[in-house]
């Protein structure tokens, strides 16, 4: 909850550590588990997509098929897939940090009884 505690509250990095350690103190079984839940899909998620990208650059190594007739464009492709693979995977590091943002502002709301709506309305300002 640091990250989110430095970013949202503007506090020095000890000062978002302590704000974190006091808003998960009851609440740390369900941050834990959101953390862990939250990294296990993104790992899932991001291996479902590097793997085929792994075996497609096996398979041109061994067959040879990039010294096939054209090895520009088989090289092309590849390159074109796999960063269009990478650009994917890191969307779901934002997936993971939008997760960790939101239960930073459910622990505010529990914690001191804050109005979400207001909140999120000054982010808009």
């Amino acid at each position: 909850m640091s990250t989110a505690v430095l970013i949202m509250e503007d506090e020095s990095v000890l000062g978002a550590m302590r704000r974190s350690w006091e808003l998960t103190k009851s609440y740390w079984w369900a941050t834990f588990g959101l953390v862990v839940i939250m990294y296990i899909i993104m790992i899932i998620a991001s291996y479902s997509l590097i793997i085929p990208l792994s075996a497609l650059s096996i398979f041109t190594l061994e067959t040879g098929a990039a010294e096939l007739n054209d090895p520009s464009l088989w090289s092309n492709f590849y390159f074109v897939i796999n960063g269009i693979i990478t650009a994917i995977s890191s969307l779901f590091t934002s997936v993971f940090l939008i997760a960790i943002s939101i239960q930073y502002f459910n622990l505010v709301e529990r914690k001191e009884g804050g109005n979400m709506r207001l909140e999120i309305e000054s982010l808009l300002d």
